[in-house]
């Protein structure tokens, strides 16, 4: 990665900046440090986001900056005032975006209920302000409107026996991609609903910072409703002995904010199933996980999937 950070990191008016890996996950991020200043550089995995897409990602970034006193990731400019930089060339090019330091530490697994009511008033802010928000220009249509937003897993499609991947599991996955998709597809006949959404809020994605709740991470951004982004909010609360306090605390943070806005609960739980089959989705696309840890996972899903569809 070291030529794509210097290539991008010349363009930005820093002094000596110092550049340390701080995570990778579908992108990679470096802590970089100049003229006792902090940034964040985001370099993006190759192929999974045009620049429109993150242009309108930063658009809304800007949106909110401007318009609410939310704690969000701060885009910089360059020394020609770009904020999305290309490095590289052909199938190998990224591209690059510096942020402001968020300060603060991440929430993580240190949840409690009354951070989650907090949380559920947050996201429920920046639906507020979804629903206000006017892009202007070009703007990317990406929308998350299907059950297998990174194609169907290929063994869903085998008849033969395959490890991790028996008939009923199968069975299983292609009932509840027929219902999420079913529902998708009543949800979106009617575009009107349609808001640009974080769609990766959870609590790796906030800090505490001086006592109040950051949002970081807006790279999943993209049209869709509303309950979509509840659903991806609770599928994280799932599993745990508190899943039902919990979740109560986030909705309850929610309707705090937006009382009329909370969905039904059999959206919710189509909701939650829709995250779950997204992510499935995408781990067998990218080959996240392989031999025993994808069969071990490969069950809490099913377990997890009969649970939520009873």
């Amino acid at each position: 990665m070291t030529p794509f950070v210097e290539q991008a990191l010349s363009r930005y008016a820093l002094a000596a900046p110092k550049a340390r890996l701080l995570a990778h996950h579908t992108n990679t991020l470096f802590r970089v440090e100049a003229a006792q200043e902090r940034y964040v550089l985001r370099v993006s995995a190759p192929g999974l986001r045009t620049k429109l897409e993150i242009r309108s990602e930063l658009a809304w970034l800007a949106a909110l900056t401007r318009d609410t006193d939310l704690i969000v990731p701060e885009p910089v400019a360059t020394r020609n005032g770009k904020r999305v930089i290309t490095t590289g060339t052909g199938p190998d090019a990224r591209f690059c975006v510096l942020f402001k330091w968020v300060p603060g530490r991440v929430v993580g697994e240190r949840v409690t209920a009354g951070l989650l009511r907090e949380a559920g008033s947050a996201l429920a802010r920046l639906h507020d302000h979804a629903e206000r928000f006017r892009p202007r220009g070009a703007f990317s249509p990406t929308r998350l409107d299907r059950a297998w937003p990174f194609g169907a897993p290929d063994m869903l499609s085998h008849d033969r026996r395959l490890p991790g991947w028996p008939k009923a599991r199968r069975a299983l996955l292609h009932e509840a991609a027929a219902r999420v998709q079913t529902w998708f597809d009543g949800l979106y006949a009617d575009p009107r609903g349609l808001r640009f959404l974080h769609l990766d809020f959870h609590p790796g994605n906030w800090k505490r910072v001086d006592g109040r709740l950051a949002v970081l991470d807006f790279d999943d951004t993209r049209w869709a409703y509303p309950v979509q982004d509840l659903g991806i909010a609770l599928y994280y609360l799932l599993d745990g002995p508190s899943e039902p306090v919990l979740m109560g605390a986030f909705l309850d943070g929610y309707a705090r904010v937006r009382p009329a806005a909370v969905p039904d609960a059999g959206e919710l739980q189509l909701a939650v199933i829709a995250r779950q089959l997204d992510l499935l989705s995408y781990v067998m696309a990218h080959n996240v996980m392989a031999g025993p840890d994808l069969i071990r996972w490969l069950g809490v899903v099913e377990g997890r999937l009969r649970r939520l569809m009873r």
